[in-house]
C-alpha cells in the first residue's frame, strides 16, 4: 500500500467516523419518548422548552432538529438530537470513544433522540426528558 492510499483510507476513516452518529432514543414511557413526547405550542414553544434544558450540572445542552416522523395516533412528531452531558465525563481512551459512534448500543451514547409535538396551543411542557433539568433563564 502506497503512502498517498494510505492517507485516502484514513481520511476516509475520519470523514465516516465524523459522519456517522450514534442516536439512542429515549425507553417509553420516559418524557421525550415517542410514546410520551414533549408537548409544545408550535416551533417557537420547541425552541423555548429546548433552550431552557440544562445537562444535570447546569450546562447548557446543544440539540438539532433531526426530522419529522409519524407518532401514535396519526400525530406528527419532531425528532431531536440532543447532547449526551455523561460524555463530558467519560474518562475512556479517545478510541474508545469514538467507537461509541459507529456501533448500533454504545457503551455511552454520544447523543439521545427525544420526539417532540409541537401542535399544543397555549402548552409547554414543564417535565423535564430523563438525564436533564429546566432552567428558568432562556439561552442568550
Amino acid at each position: 500500500m502506497t503512502r498517498g492510499s494510505l492517507y485516502i483510507v484514513l481520511f476516509a476513516a475520519i470523514a465516516c467516523i465524523s459522519a456517522c452518529s450514534s442516536f439512542v432514543d429515549l425507553v417509553p414511557p420516559a418524557k421525550g419518548s415517542i410514546d410520551n413526547p414533549v408537548l409544545c405550542d408550535m416551533p417557537a414553544g420547541q425552541r423555548r422548552y429546548l433552550n431552557l434544558m440544562r445537562a444535570p450540572d447546569g450546562a447548557e445542552v446543544s440539540y438539532e432538529y433531526l426530522d419529522s416522523v409519524p407518532g401514535p395516533k396519526g400525530k406528527v412528531l419532531d425528532r431531536f438530537s440532543l447532547e449526551n452531558p455523561a460524555r463530558k465525563n467519560d474518562t475512556r481512551p479517545v478510541f474508545v470513544r469514538l467507537f461509541d459512534y459507529l456501533i448500533a448500543d454504545p457503551v455511552v451514547p454520544p447523543h439521545f433522540r427525544i420526539y417532540m409535538d409541537l401542535y399544543n396551543p397555549g402548552v409547554m411542557d414543564s417535565e423535564p426528558v430523563p438525564g436533564y433539568t429546566l432552567h428558568t433563564e432562556t439561552k442568550k
